[in-house]
């Protein structure tokens, strides 16, 4: 007699076909995610990013048996938490990323849509953890099914205007005729310090 396979029985998708048999089987992963994948290899290898320049990015939900999503997960989300990476000191400055601007939108497919706008500190070198969220829980509590973490190298922008500085001795009020010892501070349009300080000298 036929019996009907649960889909917690199966890990794999595969269509199953027999010459004398003009129907096609197809197993169908779980519809519950469990799992995070890149298919760019984003999520194993160092990721170069810019202050204060979009970054996009596209993970894909898997179930528990690492099979592809193909519909979305209603019970799930992603969000997302930064921490400094754990490489020698000399590598990197600074404490964490203190600021970072995101949105993950969810496709049909089961795929996510990260758009992510690294501020700093800079240059820096930061982890970014993706957690998968589930509300399956009781009274629909939240509980983290899954994580994946990206290593990314945050560098400055350009000089901004509006952000740069000037830093002066001796501090205003000047005497004319006072010759003034100044510094030009460039900063990106994060707030980031940039490198190349320049000295100039001013008379009031």
């Amino acid at each position: 007699p036929f019996k009907i396979v649960p889909p917690e029985a199966v890990y794999y998708e595969e269509p199953l076909r027999q010459d004398s048999n003009p129907f096609k089987h197809v197993v169908k992963p779980s519809s519950r995610a469990r799992g995070l994948a890149s298919d760019t290899g984003l999520l194993s290898g160092m990721q170069q990013a810019t202050a204060g320049k979009d970054l996009s990015i596209r993970l894909h939900s898997l179930d528990v048996y690492g099979n592809l999503h193909t519909r979305h997960d209603p019970a799930t989300f992603v969000r997302i938490s930064a921490q400094p990476a754990d490489v020698a000191p000399t590598q990197w400055q600074g404490d964490t990323l203190t600021a970072l601007r995101y949105r993950v939108s969810p496709l049909h497919s089961g795929d996510w849509d990260v758009e992510l706008t690294p501020e700093g500190p800079a240059p820096n070198v930061h982890n970014l953890t993706f957690e998968l969220m589930s509300a399956e829980g009781e009274m629909g509590s939240l509980t983290p099914v899954a994580s994946r973490t990206l290593q990314m190298n945050l560098s400055t922008g350009k000089p901004h205007h509006f952000h740069s500085g000037l830093l002066c001795m001796p501090p205003a009020p000047w005497r004319t005729g006072t010759q003034v010892d100044c510094v030009v501070v460039p900063r990106d349009v994060e707030g980031n310090e940039v490198a190349n300080v320049k000295n100039l000298s001013l008379y009031a």
